[in-house]
């Protein structure tokens, strides 16, 4: 699994693509092809078949929004696109329950796929988008506290 994520860092250009994911990958942008090589290597094959099924939706506007965000976007916009990039992922959530928790789906131990996932974010996302999907997330656990 390392080998694989190695290589996929070392040369994106060539990232081959999971089983079934081929005719999806052209139309990804490079960091959601990158992140589907490295969870393939965790993911169970019912958890990739609900990432497939998720990733050929066509794209939203603040999905496209967060894809292109750069690293030095100000405070305010990355606040912005966390509120309105919320709801989406909510539904995501609750359209693919089985990629909520990815450690539930993995076929790999808890530490091995936190690495993973930890690793891939980190190398495929900029400080931007980090901090956006940390918002998100932050934003996601509220609505989960409050009951809604």
């Amino acid at each position: 699994m390392r080998r694989e994520l190695a290589a996929v860092l070392d040369d994106r250009a060539s990232v081959d693509v999971p089983a079934h994911f081929e005719e999806l990958a052209d139309d990804l942008p490079e960091a959601q092809r990158s992140l589907m090589v490295a969870y393939s290597s965790i993911l169970t094959p019912s958890a990739m078949s609900a990432l497939e099924e998720q990733l050929s939706a066509p794209r939203s506007d603040v999905g496209t929004e967060f894809e292109a965000l750069p690293e030095n976007a100000p405070e305010d916009v990355r606040r912005q696109l966390a509120r309105r990039l919320a709801p989406e992922v909510r539904n995501q959530q609750k359209d693919h329950p089985v990629l909520r928790d990815l450690e539930a789906s993995s076929r790999r131990g808890r530490a091995i796929t936190q690495s993973v996932v930890v690793q891939a974010m980190v190398e495929f996302y900029n400080e931007a988008q980090l901090d956006v999907l940390q918002r998100v997330h932050a934003l996601l656990c509220e609505d989960d506290a409050a009951g809604t």
